[in-house]
């Protein structure tokens, strides 16, 4: 059977949007999380455009928007749609890398936000059995990257386990948003400058998680040596960055 194909005008008219509209969603979908900026970016039209645009994909709850970044609506969330709109919704999101999470020798690799979102999950979960902090070295961007709505529940639900976290982030402007945003009972963010991540880490008793967003993928491990490792790093740098700022604040 031949997949339904469609073109942009077509795909405005089903959806009830501009054109331009339609090209903002696809790229999000294939992009994953944007700034308005890099959103601009793509589309290549002027400001007040773009803006319109995911005003309109907002309005219509296609879209939803973090502290700086905008992402995709599942399509499944949506109410009211006709089936012709979810199969055209449905042909957008082919574009789309699928989520997977399959086991590995000696570690989980998953793929994909829901993926990262899961791991999220059991990371809490350890945290809970080992009466635990989770200590993380994380991009302010990429974790709200992983979805708001989603980062604000987990935080809840850290919180109401008594979990606490400390969180190494660079010293960026989404960083700084980041810790404006989320830092309080129980979570404390320390901003490093200079500190380039190329990968975000979580640790946890013997459990190590790792990620990125381009590629959304990563693993989950069990290994104590590594985890002890990460832990001393964690904390050498953590004390360091705290007497830097204890005495910048004399």
């Amino acid at each position: 059977m031949h997949r339904e194909r469609y073109s942009v005008a077509q795909l405005a008219e089903l959806l009830g949007v501009s054109p331009v509209c339609v090209e903002a969603y696809v790229a999000l979908v294939v992009l994953g999380s944007l700034k308005k900026q890099q959103v601009n970016d793509v589309l290549g039209v002027p400001t007040y455009v773009c803006d319109q645009a995911l005003a309109t994909l907002r309005k219509r709850n296609f879209i939803t928007k973090g502290l700086l970044t905008y992402r995709t609506v599942p399509y499944t969330q949506l109410d009211r749609l006709t089936d012709r709109q979810r199969r055209a919704f449905g042909y957008i999101a082919g574009f789309r890398r699928k989520d997977n999470v399959h086991d590995g020798v000696g570690m989980m690799q998953y793929e994909g936000y829901e993926g990262i979102q899961r791991v999220y999950l059991e990371v809490l979960d350890e945290a809970i059995a080992n009466d635990e902090s989770i200590l993380a070295f994380e991009s302010g961007l990429d974790a709200e990257s992983v979805g708001d709505e989603f980062m604000q529940a987990y935080i809840e639900k850290r919180i109401a386990a008594k979990v606490p976290a400390f969180v190494l982030s660079p010293n960026e402007e989404q960083d700084q948003a980041y810790k404006a945003h989320y830092e309080g009972n129980l979570t404390h963010v320390q901003l490093v400058d200079g500190l380039a991540l190329e990968a975000n880490v979580n640790v946890v008793g013997s459990l190590v998680m790792t990620y990125t967003l381009n590629p959304a993928r990563g693993t989950i491990r069990r290994d104590q040596g590594e985890a002890e490792t990460l832990k001393c790093v964690f904390w050498k740098l953590w004390e360091h960055e705290k007497r830097i700022a204890e005495r910048d604040s004399r």
